[in-house]
C-alpha cells in the first residue's frame, strides 16, 4: 500500500515537473512563435515600406540617380530614363564618367563628381544638360547624403526637377517684354498717357478729365499723328496732327476707320487694307506698319508711314488698334533722289551703267527664253568736243540733254536708252525678230541729227557714229557686247562719220590694229618718225607753182609708211594731234624759209588744220608764235579748214578766221562739196581760197552733171572773190575743163605726186599746161 502510495506520489511529483517543463516549453514556443510573429510582421511592413519607396521614387516626375561613394550609379529611376533618353540598362551599375549627359564636361556632371568626391550639398541649383537625342533639358537639381545609423554617408542622391517648360515660357515672356517695351520706347514720344485705368468713375471723374487733357496736349505736341481704333463699335480717335498728315479737314471727334480710307491714293488703297485686315485677323506679337500716299484737296502727294500694335481678347477678335501717322515725304523724296543718283544719269535722266546692266539681264533671261536677239547700238556724237570747248560745256550739256530727249523718243518701251559719260549713249533693243528691226531703229536714230540743233537761238549740225552688236552672235554679256558696239562704232567714224557700222569679227583686227598704232604713235615724235611731203599746187595761167602743201607721212621701222588717214583721227581722239599739228606747221613754215633763201621767194605753203587744233582756245596765239619763231610772214601761210569742221559752230569758227584772215594769213576751206556745202556758211566764212574736192574732179570726164557742178562751183567762188583750187587732177582731160573755166590754181598726180621736200620740183610746169590747153581746144 505504502509502496503504491510512494509509487503513486512519485507519479505525481514527476507529472508535476513534466508539466511545468511542458509549460516553460510552451511558453518558450508561444514567446518564440509571438517574437517570430513580431519579426514577421515587422519584415512586412517594412517590405511593404520598401515597396512603397521604392514605387514612389520610380514613378515620381522628378529625375532621381543615387550613387556609390565611388562614383557608380545605383539608382536611375523611369523619369529619369524618360528625361534623360537613357535606359537603366545604360546608366545602372556604371561609373559616372561612362555616362554622357554625367561627363565631367557637362555642368550637371560637374557638381556630381564634386558631391561625391568632396560630400558636397547641392540646393536649387539650375543647370541645362543634353538628352541623348540632342534636345536641351533646364532642370532644378538637389544633392544630398544618405547616411547610415551612425550618420556616415554612403551613399550620395540627386533629384532633378524638368523645369524646361518653365524655361520656354520665361523666354516668351522675356521676348514679349522686350517686343512691347520696344513698342513702348517708340510711342512713349507720341504720347504721355493714352488712357488711365479706374476702378471708380465717379470717384476719379475730376482726375480722369485732367488726365484725358494731359493725354491730348501730349499727343498733340509730338511730330507724328496718334490714332487708336476700337475694334468693338469701330469708331477711330486720331490726333490733330494725324488729320493734318492724312488731310482729312474734320472737327469731330471720332471718325471711322472709312473715312481714312477716302484720303488713301486709289492706287495703294487695297494693299492698306489687305495688310490691315492680315494682321488683325492673328493674334501676334509684332505691330503693324504700311507706306502709302495720300492726296489732299490741293491734289498734293504726301507719302505716310502708319504703325500700330493690337489687341485681342480670348477669342482672338481684335478689341483695339493703335499706333502713329508719320509724314515721310521728305524721305522718300530724298530716297529717290539717292536712287535716281545710283541708277541715272543726273544731267539726262536716263539710266546709267548699273541701270542698264540691270534692264540687260532682264533682257537676256528673257530673250535667252524665247529665242530672241538683243542689239547693242553705241552712239557716240561726232565732234563734241568742239562744241565743249568753243561754245562752253553749259552748251554742251544742254545739246546732250536734247540729244537724249529725241533718241528715248525712237524707242519702244521694252528698249533701253542709257548715257555712260560724255556724249557716248546706249541703246538695248529687245525681241528681235530680224536684222530689218535693226536697220530701222538706226537710221530713226541717224535721222535725228539731220536737222540742225538750236540752242539759244544759236543753231548747228552735230551727226553721231553708231555701232552694233549683237546678242548671242556677238557676246553672251554686256561688257563684251559694248565692247564690240565700240569697235563698230570706230569703224563708223572712219567711214566718214554720221553712219552706223555691224559688228563682224574682222573689227578685232581692227582693233588690235589700232592699239598698235596708238602705242607707236604716242612714240613716233620722240623718234623723229613723222616726216613732211609737199604737193606743188600749179597757178594755171601761168604754170608756176604758187604754192605748196605739207602732207605729213610716219614711217615707222615695224609698220612701215602709214598714210594720214590711218592715224590723224586716232591722234585727234587720244589728243595728240595738237603737238602733231604744231610740229607739221612749224616744220613746213622752217621748210619755206629754206626755200626762200634758194630764190623761190613768191612761194607760199598750205599746212591743214584739224578740227581739234581749232577747238584749242590759244590756236591763234599758237600760230603766230610759229610765225615769229621761223621768220616768215603771215601772207605766206595759208591755212586749210575742213567744211565739216566751219559748220561745227559757225559763229566761233568766224571769229577765229576772222583774227587769222586779219592778221594776213590766206584761208582756204578744204574739200568743198564733200560735206553740206552750204552757201550762207559759204558767204559768212572769211576765206581766201575754195579747194574743190577730188571727187568732183575725178567725174568731170565722165559725168556731165558733175562738170556742171565744177563749173558752178568755180563761177561762185569767183563772183565771192575767192581763188579755186582743183585737188586731185589726174589727167589732161581734167586739166582743160579746168583751164576752160578758169580755175585759178590745181594739184594732183599729173603735175606731181606728194614728195620730201629734196625731191620737190618747183620749176614751171607750163608745158604740162600748154599740152592740155591744145588737147581741150
Amino acid at each position: 500500500m505504502r509502496i503504491v502510495s510512494i509509487l503513486l506520489i512519485g507519479n505525481i511529483e514527476t507529472q508535476v515537473i513534466f508539466y511545468i517543463i511542458y509549460s516553460v516549453v510552451l511558453l518558450v514556443l508561444l514567446f518564440a512563435f509571438a517574437i517570430r510573429s513580431y519579426i514577421s510582421r515587422r519584415d512586412r511592413k517594412l517590405y511593404l515600406q520598401r515597396e512603397v519607396s521604392e514605387a514612389i521614387i520610380e514613378n515620381a516626375k522628378t529625375i532621381v540617380l543615387i550613387f556609390s561613394l565611388d562614383g557608380k550609379v545605383l539608382l536611375f529611376n523611369k523619369f529619369a530614363q524618360e528625361m534623360t533618353g537613357y535606359s537603366r540598362k545604360d546608366v545602372t551599375g556604371r561609373s559616372i564618367d561612362e555616362i554622357p549627359f554625367l561627363d565631367r564636361d557637362t555642368e550637371l556632371g560637374e557638381i556630381i563628381h564634386e558631391a561625391v568626391s568632396e560630400k558636397t550639398i547641392v540646393r536649387n541649383k539650375e543647370i541645362c544638360f543634353t538628352a541623348k537625342n540632342g534636345r536641351k533639358i533646364y532642370s532644378l537639381w538637389n544633392i544630398d547624403m544618405i547616411s547610415d545609423t551612425e550618420n556616415v554617408p554612403v551613399y550620395v542622391a540627386a533629384m532633378g526637377i524638368d523645369i524646361t517648360d518653365r524655361k520656354n515660357t520665361e523666354s516668351r515672356l522675356a521676348d514679349s517684354y522686350q517686343e512691347l517695351e520696344s513698342l513702348y520706347r517708340e510711342l512713349v514720344t507720341k504720347e504721355i498717357e493714352l488712357r488711365l485705368q479706374f476702378d471708380d468713375l465717379n470717384a476719379r471723374d475730376n482726375d480722369l478729365r485732367r488726365s484725358e487733357e494731359r493725354y491730348r496736349l501730349a499727343v498733340e505736341g509730338v511730330n507724328d499723328g496718334v490714332w487708336d481704333w476700337d475694334g468693338r463699335d469701330g469708331r477711330l480717335f486720331m490726333s490733330k496732327k494725324g488729320r493734318d498728315i492724312l488731310g482729312i479737314d474734320t472737327d469731330e471727334e471720332f471718325l471711322t476707320i472709312e473715312k481714312w480710307f477716302e484720303v488713301i491714293l486709289r492706287e495703294d488703297l487695297d494693299k492698306f487694307v489687305v495688310s490691315l485686315n492680315k494682321y488683325i485677323s492673328e493674334p501676334q506679337k509684332k505691330h503693324f506698319q504700311i507706306e502709302y500716299r495720300v492726296k489732299d484737296d490741293d491734289d498734293e502727294i504726301r507719302w505716310v508711314r502708319t504703325r500700330g500694335m493690337a489687341i485681342w481678347d480670348d477669342d482672338g477678335n481684335p478689341v483695339r488698334v493703335a499706333g502713329s501717322i508719320t509724314d515721310i515725304t521728305e524721305q522718300k523724296l530724298a530716297d529717290e533722289k539717292i536712287h535716281r543718283l545710283a541708277f541715272f544719269d543726273s544731267l539726262t535722266g536716263l539710266p546709267n551703267r548699273a541701270l542698264l546692266m540691270d534692264r540687260f539681264s532682264i533682257a537676256e533671261a528673257n530673250a535667252r527664253r524665247k529665242n530672241k536677239s538683243i542689239a547693242v547700238y553705241f552712239l557716240d556724237l561726232d565732234n563734241f568736243k568742239t562744241i565743249n570747248d568753243t561754245m562752253g560745256h553749259t552748251y554742251g550739256d544742254k545739246l546732250l540733254l536734247k540729244v537724249g530727249e529725241q533718241l528715248r523718243l525712237k524707242l519702244r518701251k521694252s528698249d533701253t536708252i542709257a548715257r555712260l559719260g560724255g556724249d557716248e549713249f546706249i541703246m538695248l533693243q529687245t525681241n528681235i525678230n530680224s536684222m530689218d528691226d535693226v536697220y530701222k531703229l538706226a537710221a530713226r536714230m541717224l535721222n535725228v541729227f539731220k536737222k540742225p540743233w538750236k540752242l539759244d537761238d544759236r543753231e548747228f549740225y552735230v551727226t553721231a557714229s553708231i555701232g552694233i552688236s549683237i546678242y548671242p552672235n556677238d557676246g553672251t554679256d554686256l561688257r563684251e557686247l559694248m565692247k564690240n558696239a565700240d569697235a563698230a562704232m570706230y569703224r563708223a567714224k572712219e567711214k566718214g562719220k554720221n553712219n552706223f557700222q555691224i559688228f563682224t569679227p574682222e573689227l578685232n583686227m581692227k582693233i588690235m590694229e589700232r592699239m598698235e598704232i596708238e602705242n607707236h604713235l604716242r612714240k613716233a615724235a620722240q623718234k623723229k618718225e613723222f616726216v613732211l611731203y609737199y604737193q606743188p599746187q600749179i597757178e594755171l595761167n601761168t604754170g608756176k607753182v604758187k604754192c605748196v602743201e605739207a602732207l605729213i607721212r610716219w614711217s615707222d621701222p615695224h609698220m612701215g609708211w602709214i598714210m594720214p588717214e590711218a592715224f590723224i583721227h586716232i591722234a585727234e581722239e587720244t589728243g595728240m594731234i595738237g603737238n602733231i599739228g604744231e610740229w607739221v606747221m612749224a616744220t613746213a613754215c622752217a621748210q619755206l624759209c629754206k626755200w626762200h633763201e634758194e630764190g623761190h621767194d613768191d612761194l607760199r605753203v598750205s599746212v591743214n588744220l584739224s578740227a581739234k587744233q581749232f577747238q584749242q582756245p590759244d590756236i591763234f596765239e599758237k600760230i603766230m608764235g610759229i610765225i615769229e619763231k621761223t621768220g616768215i610772214k603771215p601772207e605766206w601761210l595759208e591755212l586749210e579748214i575742213t567744211e565739216s569742221l566751219a559748220m561745227q559752230d559757225l559763229e566761233h569758227t568766224t571769229s577765229i578766221l576772222s583774227r587769222i584772215r586779219d592778221a594776213g594769213f590766206g584761208i582756204s576751206l578744204d574739200d568743198f562739196g564733200k560735206g553740206y556745202s552750204s552757201l550762207n556758211y559759204l558767204k559768212a566764212l572769211p576765206i581766201t581760197n575754195l579747194k574743190i574736192d577730188k571727187t568732183f574732179i575725178h567725174g568731170i570726164s565722165n559725168s556731165v552733171n558733175q562738170a556742171k557742178i565744177v563749173k558752178a562751183l568755180i563761177s561762185l567762188a569767183h563772183s565771192m572773190d575767192l581763188t579755186v583750187t582743183a585737188e586731185g587732177v589726174e589727167s589732161s582731160a581734167q586739166l582743160g575743163f579746168l583751164l576752160k573755166e578758169r580755175c585759178d590754181t590745181a594739184q594732183g598726180y599729173l603735175f606731181s605726186k606728194p614728195k620730201p621736200a629734196k625731191d620737190v620740183d618747183l620749176s614751171s610746169y607750163r608745158t604740162c599746161v600748154e599740152t592740155s590747153m591744145e588737147m581741150s581746144s
